[in-house]
């Protein structure tokens, strides 16, 4: 049989390049794939999601030994950026200049509005909203500023009017994600400058589930759209290109769910109580537990809506656990009694039966399930205690007044030991003290 001519030196330069990687032998293949590693670790720089899905915390900011965050002034109108530090278990003010009074300008740590904190090296970033002459805070535009880890300075990088909406949804380096609407924007918190990275960012006739978000193996952001008809599943990398993963139909409770990091996302399915696990490399879905069924009671209220127990789940992953909070409403009397608290099971992500976590938290004179807020070096980041922090009176639109107790949060660490084995072992912050509001 003759050969065509346009395939001979097809097949002369696949003999040669046999013969080369048969002559090079396995070091320099060590070396390609070491050059494909290096390649793929410039493609997909590390993308770290803000907050934690499924919890309903506030964006934590972690440091290698600490935890900041702002605080307010002793008079309350305006705030301080403060720190958590592990070591001591000491909160103190972000700033170490003798004598200063934390109450003006003067102090680096001093915000005259109120902001969030950012860590990105051995910086921390605050973005705060500033006052006016009349004491007035402004509503737009914020300020960005650099504060060195020792709190012996601070520098003004720019005003910025990003992040004042919207969800900020990773970090990169010195870059801030936050998506607004449709528009996807990366904020430099290292010059302030901002790029619109896209106008159309969920496609046509599809909405970005905008508090659901995790990280791949590779460190792009893990991402969920959805449609009513289906739920769709892509990863971004650190330039904003995305990349679809799968599709899976809308299922009831797809949602509510959360993810690892290793391309797997588990969600609860409010009709049947059962526990899926989906792997987003594949697009295969598997059934992660039926051990909560019991906790799918279905409750039609009496304007007719209908409610599943199982669909008030809250999911989250921490210290190689999936946390999973359960509606404890059984019974048709628990719909309309004292409240019921929620429970609180943790699955090993290697699959098998969960332990109930007992430990709760007291809040809004209800007890709630303790929440990790933060996974930290040195344990999880908990709230301890709220005691009574006394009575405030506060006033009103129209000029009345009124008065309500205030607890404060004790923040502590907990180990994953004890807190898997609900064994109330908390180490707490010596915490600086904070004005009642008013």
């Amino acid at each position: 049989m003759s050969v065509p001519r346009w395939i001979v030196p097809a097949i002369l330069s696949a003999l040669c390049l046999a013969l080369v990687l048969a002559l090079c032998g396995p070091h320099d293949a060590q070396q390609k794939n070491a050059q494909d590693s290096r390649q793929l670790a410039d493609d997909f720089a590390v993308m770290q999601p803000l907050g934690l899905s499924g919890t309903g915390a506030e964006h934590i900011h972690t440091g290698k030994s600490s935890w900041y965050h702002t605080i307010l002034t002793q008079d309350g109108t305006g705030s301080l950026v403060s720190r958590l530090d592990f070591s001591t278990m000491q909160e103190s003010v972000l700033c170490n200049v003798e004598g200063c009074t934390h109450d003006s300008a003067a102090c680096p740590a001093y915000l005259s509005g109120y902001g969030r904190v950012y860590v990105a090296g051995d910086t921390v970033y605050s973005i705060a909203s500033e006052r006016d002459e009349d004491g007035a805070i402004r509503s737009t535009w914020h300020t960005l500023r650099a504060h060195s880890l020792d709190g012996s300075s601070v520098r003004q990088i720019a005003q910025v009017d990003s992040l004042s909406s919207g969800v900020e949804m990773a970090i990169c380096g010195t870059n801030i994600y936050h998506a607004a609407g449709n528009t996807m924007y990366m904020l430099d918190l290292s010059t302030g400058h901002e790029t619109i990275l896209s106008r159309s960012f969920a496609p046509q006739g599809e909405q970005l589930a905008s508090y659901l978000s995790g990280r791949m193996p590779d460190g792009r952001l893990a991402l969920l759209f959805f449609t009513p008809q289906q739920y769709i599943f892509r990863a971004m990398d650190a330039s904003g290109h995305l990349e679809e993963l799968c599709r899976v139909p809308a299922v009831n409770g797809l949602g509510n769910g959360c993810f690892d990091e290793n391309a797997h996302y588990y969600y609860s399915e409010a009709e049947t109580g059962n526990l899926y696990m989906l792997d987003l490399s594949t697009g295969q879905t598997s059934l992660f537990s039926d051990a909560l069924c019991e906790w799918a009671v279905q409750h039609i209220w009496g304007d007719g809506n209908v409610l599943y127990t199982g669909s008030s789940r809250q999911l989250s992953v921490a210290g190689g656990r999936l946390l999973v909070q359960v509606d404890a409403r059984l019974d048709p009397e628990d719909f309309s009694g004292a409240p019921v608290p929620g429970r609180l099971f943790a699955f090993p992500l290697s699959g098998g039966q969960p332990e109930e976590v007992t430990l709760m938290d007291f809040y809004n004179g209800y007890a709630h399930p303790l929440i990790v807020q933060a996974e930290t070096p040195a344990g999880f980041l908990v709230v301890g205690d709220r005691p009574s922090a006394g009575t405030a009176v506060l006033h009103g639109q129209d000029g009345g007044s009124y008065s309500m107790e205030v607890f404060e949060e004790h923040l502590a660490l907990i180990s994953p030991a004890d807190y898997f084995s609900s064994t109330p072992n908390f180490r707490f912050f010596d915490q600086l003290p904070q004005p009642l509001p008013s």
